[in-house]
């Protein structure tokens, strides 16, 4: 058995993985080889490769996604594995890493019922798993293998301009932070109440106003009179109300313990979102029984299904529903839309922030969302892996535009006059050092007409 670590992938499609893989496995001493840090361009022969992992390799690490699950490259690698496992008796000589959402039960056949080292979640966990693993092994690390070597290794290839570069940077977060909102709570007591299946009930139909049951109490942001203005006659009964402020709620003076209430804060902030959405048409989608809820845009909800706005350089627009169609062998025509969706999820952090989650769902009519989660997570991967940066950033900008205010603000009505201001200009990050991605190619214009692949038809 050889010294190396061998990385097996699916060609292109796993590379940037792999890159940053045997670059991290060199940095901590060890001799990782793959295609694209050892073999030179147009070089890389089958005998080549297959002879390097009979003869030099101590440790074959598989790339196992969607790709390499079915790709006949990785898996003629990992069948050649498998011979030289059992003729040197080596059970572990094979590890596979997982990288996206392939489900185990569909895992190849070759792989057994091996214990896979996750990356999906974390790259840095996974990769500490995978060093821990090599420890226990007890592979041997190479001298060579240093992050000046790796250094050398990048300026070749790349150049010193690539990768990391010391300059600042400002990079657009999706967190929307609240301007002001209401600072009083009011706790309701219900003494009758009409019947309702739900065992908590969430009064949004009967009431106008963001507002649901605790402990026998309504909780909202509107006084008695707001409520009942929205209520018909004795539909319900109400006893007395308290009062509190947000800051002693949260604090634990009231009703609910100091752990408690942000939970039911974040409820009652959420809920006066969601009502927002649905003010402006968006339709709602759950993926799950239990799960949160999905805003969608339907077809034609707005003019030509675009948003037009303020770029990050001028007015441009977006689209937020397209389709995709193709034409079978026998000549028939089939489509099906793309819709952009969102959830404003609030948290607490120093202060108030409502964080912008996008979404892609997809119908074959432009409303109705397919049932089968499966096939809606392949047609992400399919139709939405050309949506660069950019494209997702003007998307949430777009849409953002579109729910505020003239003034620039995005009001959440939480009372009769009465509202949760939150901004529609997301928060600005700012990092110390940038980084110049060496396989990406300038745009030449960011906002052309060919910007949104979502409005283009294909055959």
């Amino acid at each position: 058995m050889g010294s190396l670590v061998f990385l097996s992938h699916a060609n292109p499609e796993d590379n940037d993985f792999t890159q940053w893989l045997a670059l991290q496995l060199r940095r901590e001493g060890y001799n990782a080889w793959s295609d694209l840090t050892c073999l030179p361009a147009g070089n890389i022969f089958w005998r080549t490769i297959e002879a390097i992992i009979r003869n030099q390799t101590m440790k074959f690490i598989y790339v196992l996604s969607r790709t390499s699950n079915e790709k006949e490259g990785p898996l003629q690698e990992l069948q050649v594995a498998l011979n030289v496992e059992k003729q040197s008796g080596k059970s572990n000589f094979i590890v596979p890493i997982i990288i996206d959402d392939l489900p185990y039960g569909d895992v190849n056949i070759l792989l057994g019922r091996r214990n896979i080292i996750s990356f999906t979640d974390s790259w840095a966990e996974g990769l500490r798993r995978l060093l821990e693993h090599f420890k226990e092994s007890g592979i041997p690390k190479d001298s060579g293998m240093t992050p000046d070597s790796v250094a050398s290794w990048w300026r070749t290839k790349f150049g010193s301009s690539a990768g990391l570069v010391s300059q600042a940077e400002q990079y657009i977060s999706n967190w929307l932070p609240v301007k002001s909102m209401p600072q009083q709570l009011y706790f309701h007591e219900i003494s009758a109440e009409p019947e309702l299946r739900e065992p908590y009930l969430r009064l949004e139909d009967l009431v106008a106003f963001p507002a649901f049951r605790y402990q026998g109490f309504l909780m909202t942001f509107a006084p008695l009179e707001d409520l009942t203005s929205s209520l018909g006659a004795n539909l319900i009964e109400f006893g007395e109300t308290r009062v509190t402020s947000v800051d002693d709620f949260l604090a634990g003076y009231g009703i609910a313990n100091v752990i408690e209430s942000p939970k039911l804060l974040i409820r009652l902030l959420r809920m006066a979102g969601e009502d927002l959405l649905l003010a402006r048409g968006l339709r709602t989608y759950r993926p799950a029984a239990v799960g949160p809820v999905r805003f969608y845009f339907p077809k034609d909800l707005i003019e030509n299904d675009r948003i037009s706005f303020m770029g990050t350089s001028r007015k441009t627009w977006r689209q937020v529903v397209g389709y995709r169609s193709r034409t079978d062998l026998q000549g028939l025509v089939h489509r099906h839309y793309w819709h952009y969706g969102l959830q404003m999820k609030p948290i607490l952090q120093s202060s108030w922030l409502f964080v912008f989650r996008p979404y892609v769902l997809f119908s074959n009519d432009g409303s109705n969302i397919w049932d089968s989660h499966r096939r809606l997570q392949s047609a992400r991967r399919t139709e939405c892996k050309d949506w660069w940066n950019p494209n997702w950033r003007d998307k949430m900008l777009a849409v953002l535009t579109w729910l505020a205010d003239p003034d620039g603000l995005i009001r959440l009505r939480v009372g009769q006059s009465m509202t949760i201001d939150m901004s529609s200009t997301p928060m600005m990050l700012e990092s110390q050092v940038s980084y110049v991605d060496p396989n990406e190619e300038p745009l030449a214009d960011e906002y052309g007409d060919h910007d949104d692949p979502g409005e283009e038809e294909y055959d």
